[in-house]
């Protein structure tokens, strides 16, 4: 598999898995008698909920955003139109799974997906095989998109690329197909590769029982001319028999690595794999839109994209489900003339990859140094509110960790004794600043406006004070804040499943009614608050939140991690500050203006 991560043993994201009491919301565009116009994340969802047999009724909200849509028959599947969406599901981007029983949303395409194959398998019986099409350990694009590049480029550069393409006049196919062509000429990383290759020789050993028996005779040839030349070697120096010995075993281990290369590149037969996963089923949605009119260029210019197409489509049905759900409309012919010229690496799509480049950039004491010496120099003046005087923060004051509740405290996250002292003093240096904006904040009476949304997924809801916990982990921070800050509403926004998870359990055997946990990127929450927070955000997670604090024109309190290794993003570039790139850093006042 692509990621190596850490999950637990009994593989669970301890969610509930009700039917009954799970609500999807996805977007439309559009509607007409017979049929809706929706973006294509919806077009992806409803495609694969077909193909795994899953009678749910889904809700459509409208969206009016200028993007590609599709065209799709209101027969086929229960849905609903509804007019907005229920107030905490409202904080995410669609689409999103509102799961009130647990005081959990799910958002972005590819947790969606993996929530509704789980539901439909774990719930009934008669599609409990579906599981598989999550993969070993059920971690088939699990790894959320901000860290891996397969899940990046699955849930928005293949869905991005392909509604630019639709929705402009590009005579080039996108780049998307030349990198995926590049990725199946790459040999895998199979978990299980040996016993793979086990099981498909005793195959072949099966349904050719005489090419078997000569197998066997041939190496019990060979086994006795070895023995012969371990009697003749017998007689030797003995180093001369223990160098041939390691020969052979380096000659035995180099033709083994080079039957596993074979096998696994002969085995790349999908994206991930010999198996059909919902990546597989994920691109082939978006990709059928345009393999269905430009078929014949993809089969000269990408072969083996074609072949995946056709195995995925023909072979195992996905093709029959899009057409069923496509509504059939007229199609203006268009000129495409070849894929994207642009130049493609040699490299699958996994972060793994030994061939992949880094672009992180790594900091060294002497930058730290130069840096800290430059701060002290420049006479600007820190606006940090614990450096106000009249702010309270300088107050000496303590949590009294011995009457917080056992499922409060972090020694509740399974922390190693090590860890838990160093633990509760960087909480209580969260915590401490938090609780007095907390206290200004909540008492503005702006905050307290009451709302009631008439509709079924919905009860009253009071404008309370909003915290968001960004990358809350296990829930250390965000279940602390909730508990000492009851006033407050408490959001834990957090995109690993397992992590979560434990938050959740531990929120929920609180009885806390102030906390909703978000399963999410940072950028599929949407919300508006009024205090964010994080504690030990990785690398560039740190500036995103920030970034999302100002924009909110909230307050925050960070901590941040691991800022020997960032890397730029689209909407984060270094360095942060333009006082100190255009004072310090003259030098790249072009590369300035290729940012702006």
């Amino acid at each position: 598999m692509p990621h190596k991560r850490k999950i637990r043993k009994d593989n669970e994201t301890k969610l509930l898995f009700e039917p009954d009491d799970s609500f999807l919301f996805l977007a439309y565009t559009g509607v007409s008698s017979d049929s809706l116009l929706v973006p294509l994340d919806t077009l992806v969802t409803l495609s694969i909920l077909k193909y795994i047999g899953a009678d749910l009724k889904v809700y459509l909200v409208c969206e009016r955003k200028n993007e590609f849509s599709v065209n799709i028959n209101k027969s086929g599947f229960r849905f609903e139109l509804v007019d907005k969406l229920p107030d905490q599901a409202s904080k995410c981007r669609l689409p999103v799974w509102y799961l009130p029983n647990q005081l959990t949303c799910l958002a972005g395409l590819c947790s969606v997906v993996r929530y509704a194959v789980k539901l439909v398998s774990f719930t009934n019986p008669l599609l409990s095989e579906h599981k598989q099409l999550l993969g070993h350990q059920m971690n088939c694009l699990s790894a959320p998109a901000e860290v891996s590049t397969w899940t990046k480029f699955c849930e928005l550069e293949v869905p991005t690329s392909i509604s630019h393409f639709m929705s402009s006049n590009d005579p080039h196919l996108p780049v998307e197909l030349s990198r995926l062509e590049v990725h199946l000429k790459q040999p895998l990383r199979i978990h299980n590769i040996r016993k793979r290759m086990q099981d498909a020789q005793k195959k072949i050993s099966a349904n050719n029982e005489k090419a078997s028996k000569n197998e066997s005779s041939d190496l019990i040839n060979n086994s006795m001319e070895e023995n012969e030349n371990c009697k003749v070697n017998s007689n030797m120096n003995g180093k001369k028999i223990e160098n041939k010995n390691d020969k052979d075993k380096a000659r035995k281990q180099a033709e083994d690595m080079l039957n596993i290369q074979s096998y696994s590149q002969d085995q790349h037969i999908y994206l991930e794999g010999p198996d059909l996963l919902i990546s597989d089923l994920i691109v082939y949605s978006c990709l059928y839109l345009l393999f269905s009119n430009h078929s014949e260029i993809m089969k000269t210019s990408l072969p083996l994209l074609y072949s995946w197409m056709n195995k995925v489509g023909i072979e195992r049905g996905a093709e029959g489900v899009l057409q069923e759900i496509l509504h059939v409309q007229e199609q203006e012919p268009r000129s495409v003339y070849c894929v994207s010229p642009v130049h493609v690496p040699d490299e699958s799509l996994y972060k793994c990859d030994p061939k992949r480049e880094t672009c992180r950039t790594f900091t060294n004491q002497m930058d730290i140094d130069r840096n800290l010496d430059w701060w002290q120099d420049s006479g600007l003046v820190s606006l940090q509110s614990y450096l106000d005087p009249g702010s309270g923060f300088g107050e000496e004051s303590e949590i009294d960790w011995s009457n917080l509740p056992l499922l409060v405290h972090p020694q509740a996250g399974e922390l190693p004794a090590d860890r838990l002292q160093r633990k509760c003093s960087q909480l209580q240096g969260l915590v401490l600043p938090l609780q007095k904006i907390a206290a200004k904040r909540c008492s503005s009476p702006h905050r307290f406006k009451i709302s009631i949304e008439e509709n079924k997924f919905s009860s009253e809801v009071g404008r309370r004070c909003i915290i968001v916990d960004f990358c809350s982990g296990g829930g250390h921070l965000g279940l602390l804040l909730a508990h000492l800050i009851p006033q407050a509403e408490v959001h834990m926004v957090e995109n690993k499943e397992e992590s979560l998870a434990r938050a959740r359990e531990r929120g929920l055997a609180l009885g806390l009614k102030n906390v909703w946990y978000y399963q999410a990127n940072m950028e599929y929450y949407q919300g508006v608050f009024d205090i964010g927070c994080s504690l030990h955000a990785c690398g560039v997670a740190t500036d995103i939140v920030i970034a999302k604090c100002i924009v909110n024109r909230a307050d925050f309190v960070c901590s941040p991690c691991c800022y020997g290794a960032v890397q730029p993003i689209e909407n984060i570039k270094y360095p942060r500050s333009f006082f100190y790139f255009f004072k310090f850093e003259k030098l790249f006042v072009l590369q300035m203006k290729s940012i702006l």
